[in-house]
C-alpha cells in the first residue's frame, strides 16, 4: 500500500489481503478508520505497526501473523503495545489468523474493556485460558479461543461473562477427566461449541438460555456416570449436534449411550432436535474404520 494513501484521513473501513497487505508508515494518521481487515502484520515494519496503536477510534481488527517463529516473533512485543493501547479505546473486536504463538497476548493490559468479539483461527493452542479473559470483561459476547487446558475454575470464569452469547473452545490435547458444567453461569449463553474428545455433563439450571449446542461425548469416560450428559437440564435448547467417541468401547456401550442422549432429549420439555454423529475408530487389520450416522 503506498505512503499517499495514509493521506485519505476521513476513511472509515480498510479491507486487505491477508497474505500480502502491509501497513503503510503513516497509517497512524487514518484516525478515523473504524474496520481495518486483511492485513499481515508480520510483513509490516516495526514503525507501522506501532502506529497501529494511535488508531484510537478502530473498533474492528482483523489482523494475519506469519506461522514462521523467526518472521512471527519480532512484531509480538510492538503488536503487543498497540493492541494494548487499542484496548484502552474502543477496540470491539479482534480477529487473529495464523501464527506461531498467542502466549504474548498474556500480557494484554489494561484490560480491553470494550471488546465485543475474540477470535483465533490457527493451528497453535495457548496453554492456558488467558489472564485477560476475566468477568470484569463486561463487554465481552463472542470468543473463539483455542486451548491446550481448561479448568473447572476457567469454566466457571467463563460463566462468569456476563454478556457471553456464543462460545467456541477447540480443546488439544483431549481432557482426561470430565468436564462439568455447572447449575451457575452462562446466564446469557445462546451457544456452546467444544471441539475435542472428552466427556461433557450439564447439572441442573446450566446455561439456561442456550440454544445451539455441539459438544463430544466419550463413551467410555461416560460409562461410569451411566452415560450421563444432562441435555435435559438445557430448558431452552432447540437444536444440538453430538459427536460421539467409542474408542475402544464396546458396541453395546456406544448403542447405550446413543440410547440414553435420545432418552434425556425426549426428556427435554423444549423438544431439541438432535444429530448424533458416531465417530468410531477401531483397530482392525492395522486399518481405523469410521462411520456417522446422523438422527
Amino acid at each position: 500500500m503506498p505512503t499517499e494513501f495514509c493521506r485519505l484521513t476521513k476513511l472509515q473501513h480498510l479491507l486487505g489481503n491477508f497474505l500480502r497487505l502491509k501497513l503503510p508508515n503513516g497509517i497512524g494518521n487514518m484516525r478515523n478508520l473504524r474496520l481495518l481487515s486483511g492485513i499481515n502484520i508480520s510483513n509490516s515494519s516495526a514503525s507501522a505497526v506501532v502506529e497501529l496503536g494511535e488508531l484510537a477510534g478502530l473498533r474492528e481488527l482483523q489482523i494475519c501473523l506469519s506461522d514462521e517463529p523467526s518472521e512471527c516473533k519480532p512484531t509480538e512485543e510492538t503488536l503487543l503495545a498497540s493492541l494494548c493501547k487499542l484496548g484502552s479505546h474502543k477496540l470491539q473486536s479482534l480477529h487473529i489468523l495464523c501464527g506461531s504463538s498467542y502466549e504474548f497476548l498474556d500480557r494484554w493490559f489494561p484490560l480491553p474493556c470494550s471488546l465485543r468479539l475474540f477470535r483465533m483461527s490457527t493451528s497453535y493452542y495457548v496453554q492456558q485460558l488467558p489472564k485477560w479473559v476475566k468477568p470484569a470483561l463486561t463487554n465481552i459476547a463472542y470468543l473463539d479461543i483455542n486451548l491446550r487446558e481448561i479448568k473447572e475454575e476457567d469454566l466457571k470464569s467463563l460463566g462468569e461473562l456476563v454478556a457471553l452469547l456464543s462460545l467456541h473452545i477447540w480443546l488439544m490435547p483431549d481432557p482426561k477427566e470430565q468436564l462439568t458444567v455447572q447449575s451457575m453461569g452462562f446466564q446469557c449463553l445462546k451457544e456452546f461449541v467444544l471441539v475435542c474428545k472428552a466427556y461433557l455433563k450439564f447439572e441442573n439450571g446450566a446455561m439456561p438460555k442456550l440454544e445451539k449446542l455441539e459438544v463430544p461425548f466419550h463413551v467410555l469416560m461416560a460409562k461410569s456416570n451411566g452415560f450421563y450428559f444432562g441435555i435435559n437440564n438445557l430448558l431452552c435448547l432447540k437444536e444440538a449436534e453430538v459427536r460421539i467417541y467409542g474408542v475402544n468401547a464396546e458396541d453395546s456401550d456406544t448403542e447405550a449411550a446413543i440410547a440414553a442422549i435420545r432418552s434425556e432429549a425426549n426428556a427435554n420439555p423444549n423438544h431439541p432436535r438432535i444429530a448424533i454423529t458416531k465417530a468410531l475408530v477401531k483397530q482392525s487389520n492395522n486399518e481405523n474404520s469410521d462411520y456417522n450416522e446422523d438422527t
